[in-house]
């Protein structure tokens, strides 16, 4: 009896460790899909430019760059901010994991200590 509740608890403790083994990589994946989103976001800014006689006014109402964030939300990534100017950017989102995440138009990708504020770079 006692060796089948000495059973018992050590099954039990080695699922709560997978259990949280899990819900790391969980957050892991969710943080590079988001990522991937910024990354996607790069190509549309640059689209958006180009077709908007080279300005990114206007950037953050863009119905392709409202999907990514869409996108990015459902990946988990939370306070997604876009700046746009006339001839710069800067996007920042909070990943799942806690970081926060910027891409900008000078091509920096990273994460960042604190947000961008209205910044178009992630400087």
């Amino acid at each position: 009896m006692v060796e089948l509740l000495v059973v018992i608890a050590i099954i039990g403790i080695l699922a709560s460790i997978a259990l949280i083994s899990y819900n790391r990589v969980q957050n892991k994946a969710k943080d590079k899909a988001a990522i991937s989103e910024m990354t996607q976001l790069r190509t549309q800014a640059q689209v958006y430019y180009d077709d908007n006689s080279n300005t990114y006014v206007g950037l953050d109402a863009d119905s392709d760059v409202l999907r990514i964030a869409t996108s990015i939300a459902d990946h988990g990534g939370t306070g997604f901010v876009i700046n746009p100017s006339a001839t710069a950017w800067a996007a920042e989102v909070t990943l799942p994991g806690g970081d926060i995440y910027c891409v900008d138009s000078n091509g920096s990708s990273k994460v960042i200590a604190a947000s961008i504020g209205i910044a178009t770079a992630c400087d």
